[in-house]
């Protein structure tokens, strides 16, 4: 699937944010707050695409615990989802 059209989200803990439709890289960087990595979606998932700080462990950032439950695997830091519209 494309990753046009797409509605993104920050999802952390204690929150979740839209950030807009067919935001770009550079916003969606500056939304996990550095390089992005690519997180694969599991098959039940909801959204079409996910993304977190390529250097989260690195940079200590705290578990994202709503992240790991979506995606199956430990998320630190915000995490970024892409929905499309019929999602």
């Amino acid at each position: 699937m494309s990753e046009e059209n797409l509605r993104y989200y920050r999802i952390t803990d204690k929150n979740i944010q839209f950030l807009g439709k067919d935001i770009g890289l550079e916003a969606l960087q500056q939304a996990v707050g550095g390089y992005l990595e690519s997180i694969p979606k599991p098959r039940s998932a909801s959204f079409t695409i996910a993304y977190a700080d390529e250097e989260g462990l690195n940079k200590k950032l705290e578990l994202n615990r709503t992240g790991s439950g979506m995606v199956g695997r430990k998320i630190v830091g915000p995490l970024i989802i892409g929905v499309a519209n019929d999602e």
